[in-house]
């Protein structure tokens, strides 16, 4: 390891804060901490960076699993019914009821990924702190470097295109249909 390191501190010397980096877009920089790896290279030097997170792996793996797959399928369902039914007359009681639900399928998501704080990259239904920075300064991310290895090296990796709520496109405001039907 330390010969590594050396290797690539002589290949690519990178004093960010003289100036002195190497600059452009077409080197990938990778590292695994947020503030002392990547924000610098990105900031600086514009180089790509990509965020080594070996938690991503853990996650995923629990993630894909039947068990959370229909816990995440019923929150998913109920949070939809908790919506729509909060814009219905006299419904006050069946909605408090579904909230109570929601909210221990919450939990159980939560526990599953890990017993004592959950997701680092998710906070209920918001990117965590920790998780926007890392979209804030890698430009991809993975769980480790050897996921890459299946890509070319001249390989681009392109954002999705986002689409926001108020143009439209998010299903979740077209109340012209009403939501499947939900059994617990």
């Amino acid at each position: 390891l330390d010969a590594l390191t050396r290797l690539c501190n002589e290949a690519f010397p990178h004093n960010f804060d003289t100036g002195s980096a190497r600059t452009g877009s077409n080197t990938l920089y990778m590292g695994d901490h947020v503030f002392s790896d990547l924000s610098k290279p990105n900031k600086f030097a514009n180089w790509k960076t990509c965020a080594i997170m070996p938690e991503i792996g853990d996650e995923s793996r629990k993630m894909n699993t039947p068990e959370y797959r229909q816990t995440l399928s019923r929150l998913a369902q109920a949070e939809r019914l908790v919506e729509f039914g909060q814009c219905l007359p006299d419904q006050e009681q069946q909605v408090a009821a579904l909230k109570i639900e929601r909210d221990a399928l919450r939990e159980q998501t939560k526990v599953a990924i890990n017993r004592c704080f959950g997701s680092p990259f998710r906070s209920v239904t918001h990117r965590s702190l920790f998780f926007f920075e890392v979209l804030r300064y890698a430009d991809i991310y993975t769980s480790k470097v050897n996921n890459l290895l299946q890509y070319p090296l001249d390989y681009c990796f392109y954002a999705p295109y986002q689409t926001f709520v108020h143009e439209g496109t998010d299903p979740r405001f077209h109340y012209h249909q009403p939501p499947a039907p939900f059994h617990l």
